[in-house]
């Protein structure tokens, strides 16, 4: 619902979300928890520069592989995002410089996060942009991902498949217990096989015991 809320998507749009956080964990080094618990951090800021759930999907699953945990990843990313939309950054200045353009202008008429990666990207390849960043967390995000704009690709496309994940997990899931119910009943089959004959003594044994007849036959001996 927060997702939902910050971006006022549909409640129809729930199904595409859920699956964009079980592709998350999927691709990533985190848990569909971790990462929904965390997005706190990154939503607002994600949803005033216009950055989509999946970019932010894709992002976090990259550094998580990369070895960030769940809640660093969300601060870096979040840091990232600050200094992009701080127009006295110098990052924001220097990505309005190159692409001719504001980078609310550039996302309002259709940019991504992938565009501002690599226009930011074409410059470091002369100069390191990592040093005009304030914050020490938005370095370590444009380190792991401006870096590996390949890596974050793989990562956002494995994100947006087509595939329905959550339904795949269902299936998975009921296939696993149908497994569990036919093996349950073979070790029954097998339990009742072993007992054999002894079954009808063992139950009436069981039942002497239980209803006392036990001890009133002992008492008529």
């Amino acid at each position: 619902t927060t997702v939902l809320n910050a971006y006022n998507l549909e409640i129809e749009e729930a199904d595409r979300i859920a699956n964009i956080f079980v592709r998350t964990q999927k691709v990533g080094k985190l848990t569909v928890q971790e990462f929904q618990q965390q997005l706190y951090r990154t939503v607002p800021v994600a949803k005033e520069l216009g950055i989509s759930v999946d970019e932010i999907g894709a992002s976090i699953a990259l550094l998580t592989a990369k070895g960030s945990k769940a809640e660093v990843a969300q601060t870096q990313m979040a840091s990232f995002m600050y200094e992009l939309l701080d127009t006295a950054s110098d990052v924001n200045k220097l990505f309005t410089r190159l692409a001719g353009q504001s980078i609310d202008t550039y996302m309002k008429n259709g940019g991504n996060l992938e565009g501002i990666l690599r226009t930011l990207k074409e410059y470091s390849n002369q100069s390191k942009v990592e040093s005009l960043f304030g914050r020490k967390e938005a370095k370590s995000y444009w380190l792991s991902i401006g870096n590996d704009i390949k890596g974050y690709l793989e990562k956002l496309n494995a994100i947006n498949d087509p595939f329905n994940e959550l339904e795949r997990n269902v299936d998975n899931l009921m296939a696993t217990m149908e497994k569990r119910i036919e093996r349950g009943a073979r070790y029954w089959d097998n339990f009742k096989m072993t007992i054999g004959g002894m079954s009808l003594e063992v139950l009436a044994s069981i039942g002497d015991i239980v209803t006392g007849h036990d001890k009133e036959m002992a008492a008529r001996k």
